[in-house]
């Protein structure tokens, strides 16, 4: 009965299957399902958006490669396990700056940039701004690691490292030329962001 597809997730069924993704659970559909049992390896991938797990599987689907999802857990044959980890390796290469479900953690990247150029632009001239310090220690708290939609993972971790100097130099109430200068750093990086 071909046209019948069960969800390896949770166990659904759905005839002549119109989606990739289960209704019921989320997991995606496409693919060999590899039954319980046997020689198994485990993949977390709670860290990945919804839209990612779906393009795993159809890679996965296309090289017949059996598998099946357990929550964000994916797992396939032990055998199998060189192949689903480049294929891994080349979805993460190739999502680095698309949108996830996870990135910035619901932070608005234009709104954190802004912020960064703007206390890092005041503190540059007065080290010592109580409003320009608490707004940078905000931003460097609220900056996740990975980078906002449009950035670049090497400019966003040159940005962490410097908003993090600048944090640091305040915390250790460093002189007021070492502040200004760290800050006159990061404005110059968050400057053609802004």
């Amino acid at each position: 009965m071909s046209d019948v597809t069960t969800c390896a997730a949770c166990g659904a069924q759905y005839f002549r299957a119109q989606g990739a993704t289960c209704v019921d659970c989320g997991a995606p559909l496409a693919g060999p399902v590899l039954a319980p049992g046997g020689d198994e390896v485990g993949y977390e991938l709670d860290d990945w958006a919804g839209s990612r797990r779906d393009d795993l599987s159809k890679a996965l689907a296309d090289e017949s490669i059996a598998h099946r999802w357990e929550d964000a857990e994916l797992v396939v044959a032990e055998d199998a396990a060189d192949r689903v980890e480049v294929l891994i390796e080349m979805l993460d290469v190739e999502v680095v700056d698309e949108p996830d479900d996870d990135d910035g953690g619901g932070v608005d990247g234009a709104e954190l940039l802004s912020a960064l150029f703007v206390s890092a632009d005041v503190l540059q001239s007065e080290p010592s701004n109580k409003a320009a310090v608490i707004e940078l220690l905000e931003a460097v708290e609220a900056m996740p690691d990975r980078p906002p939609y449009g950035i670049d993972a090497e400019v966003w971790k040159t940005l962490l490292d410097e908003a993090d100097a600048v944090a640091d130099l305040l915390a250790e109430e460093a002189a007021d030329e070492a502040v200004a200068a760290a800050a006159r750093t990061l404005r110059a990086s968050v400057r053609p962001l802004v």
